[in-house]
């Protein structure tokens, strides 16, 4: 006759192959839910992205370009802020901005014993997509940590595509992208934004890079 232990140690483990197979059977479906979101975009551009983010993001947009958040009022929000929350903000983006300069590569150059002038540099991608996450929550340190190494090194085009609720975004994630000179914000969530972001559309032009969590 088994033990209680062993009996205990087998339901255990009939309950963590379950719990398993649930999850892999729930990232299989993601990945195909994404993998057609992607190809979406990827084929149908601007009119695919406005029925995305009608159905995920709850935005009624009648073109994309409603979807862009105006340079102007990044600071209106970051006036908006409590002072110590303001504060708090340009402290960290100082911080992180003095920790990226340090680790800046420097180019090399030397002429050889054959008198050929050698060297490396190194040089900032044109375009970067920053996503910072939103909706039921601000994310704020998110958006500092990327774009301000895009930034320093560099990279003239900064675009943050981040989700808004109802077309709303928090004041704090508005006042960290004018911190961080962000130079084009799209009210824009999940793997559309992404998408959109990878291949470009009608009216958002694709990134190099596309960093965040």
């Amino acid at each position: 006759m088994p033990s209680l232990i062993t009996l205990k140690q087998k339901n255990r483990g009939i309950a963590i192959d379950k719990l398993m197979a649930t999850r892999t059977e729930a990232a299989h479906q993601v990945d195909d839910e994404v993998a057609r979101i992607l190809a979406q975009v990827r084929e149908g551009g601007d009119a695919a992205v406005l029925d995305l983010v009608r159905k995920f993001d709850k935005q009624s947009a009648t073109s994309v370009a409603e979807l862009a958040y105006p340079q102007a009022r990044l600071k209106e929000a970051f006036d908006r802020l409590p002072k110590n929350l303001a504060e708090a903000l340009q402290l960290a983006a100082n911080r992180i901005a003095d920790f990226h300069t340090r680790q800046l590569p420097k180019a090399i150059e030397w002429q050889d014993a054959t008198g050929s002038e050698l060297g490396m540099r190194y040089v900032a991608v044109d375009a970067a997509g920053l996503y910072t996450p939103g909706g039921t929550a601000a994310y704020p340190s998110s958006l500092l940590m990327n774009a301000i190494p895009a930034r320093i090194a560099g990279v003239k085009r900064r675009v943050l595509a981040t989700p808004a609720s109802n077309g709303k975004v928090a004041d704090v994630v508005l006042a960290a992208a004018y911190i961080a000179d962000i130079t084009e914000v799209w009210l824009l969530g999940g793997a559309q934004a992404i998408a959109v972001l990878a291949y470009g559309s009608e009216t958002i032009k694709p990134v190099d890079v596309i960093s965040g969590p």
